[in-house]
């Protein structure tokens, strides 16, 4: 029976084309910075966000954050982890970990890059509305930069 189970996932493997995503590399990095770099740059812009990010409470802010981790950890697992063949050897945590740090990361520094690049620092009037902005940009920048990964699969 287990020889039949293989040759069925070996089949829909063929058939669909997953290939198993390879480990992560200093090449996936630099997809998301340029993934990430994209997707914020085009809400930079948006007279709204700037305005909009000096009202939200700490609250609105934490829930930000959820908010990208979850959809970070979303798009982690259907565009890498389904792919998995091997979910024993490759666990999903230290899969995900790995990922969802990067891309944070990465979205973080991209927020703060663009925002003083464009002289952001100096609009808002704290360093506290300044990470507001930062957190609500990071949100467009993550998707962006784990989008680096699915263009990658495909």
């Amino acid at each position: 029976m287990d020889g039949f189970k293989k040759d069925i996932v070996a089949i829909k493997r063929e058939v669909l084309r997953l290939t198993p995503p390879p480990h992560f590399s200093m090449k996936d990095i630099a997809r998301s910075f340029f993934g990430a770099l994209f997707l914020a740059s085009t809400f930079i812009f948006s007279s709204q966000l700037v305005h909009q990010t000096a009202l939200l409470s700490s609250g609105h802010i934490v829930a930000i954050i959820i908010a990208t981790v979850v959809v970070l950890t979303v798009e982690i697992f259907f565009i890498g982890y389904e792919r998995v063949p091997d979910r024993r050897e490759r666990r999903f945590l230290q899969f995900w970990a790995k990922r969802v740090v990067t891309f944070y990361a990465v979205a973080w520094f991209v927020s703060f890059g663009l925002a003083w690049l464009y002289g952001f620092d100096l609009v808002f009037a704290s360093v506290v509305d300044l990470l507001k902005f930062a957190v609500v940009l990071s949100f467009p920048a993550a998707v962006g930069a784990a989008l680096g990964d699915l263009l990658r699969s495909y």
